[in-house]
């Protein structure tokens, strides 16, 4: 198991206030793609010439940029990351060297598989030319995980411990009695 996967794939529409928008899996399945749709349009922008938003920051190029819409700006001239990549280093070729990975909630997903042999990696280096295929593999890998079955069942469980309320982390790490327990009929916690 894990990304090794190139087959194209269908997403998964759920319609916003749906009650499956608030079950886990789809819940970090929906908020993993808008991750990779925006690493996606951020590496167009710096690596792609022929896209319609290609700005690359440089000292020459600076960029102003906001963490939160409306929020205070700040003046970026070097290398800054999107959501599932960011820039290391150069080659020796001149070409950049990009860490990617796929976060589901704030954490990396261990299912990466590198060329090197390493299986369940957290991020793997790429060269920047191979960005932008990259992470539409990862997006179309993601986009037909279904919740049951091979690597849906390994994302699941990964989103389980991510979604688990932040006061039961706190309390098991304590090790105190959980105020929540996941129910897998509405795929979501409840109070115990």
């Amino acid at each position: 198991m894990g990304f090794t996967v190139k087959a194209k794939s269908i997403p998964v529409v759920v319609r916003a206030g749906s009650t499956a928008e608030k079950r886990i899996f789809h819940k970090f399945k929906a908020s993993t793609l808008e991750k990779l749709e925006r690493s996606i349009f951020e590496a167009n922008g710096r690596y792609n010439k022929d896209h319609p938003h290609y700005n690359p920051v440089s000292d020459d190029n600076p960029i102003e940029v906001s963490n939160t819409p409306g929020g205070p700006k700040s003046i970026k001239l070097k290398a800054f990351s999107a959501p599932n990549w960011t820039p290391v280093n150069i080659k020796d070729d001149g070409e950049e060297w990009v860490n990617v990975f796929i976060k589901v909630g704030g954490s990396k997903w261990p299912i990466l598989n590198g060329d090197a042999g390493q299986e369940n990696a957290t991020e793997i280096r790429i060269g920047s030319s191979e960005l932008i295929s990259t992470l539409e593999e990862m997006r179309d890998f993601v986009a037909g995980l279904e919740k049951g079955e091979g690597d849906g069942a390994t994302f699941h469980e990964f989103a389980k411990e991510i979604g688990r309320p932040p006061a039961d982390k706190k309390a098991v790490k304590e090790g105190n009695k959980p105020a929540f327990k996941y129910d897998p009929d509405t795929d979501a916690y409840v109070k115990a």
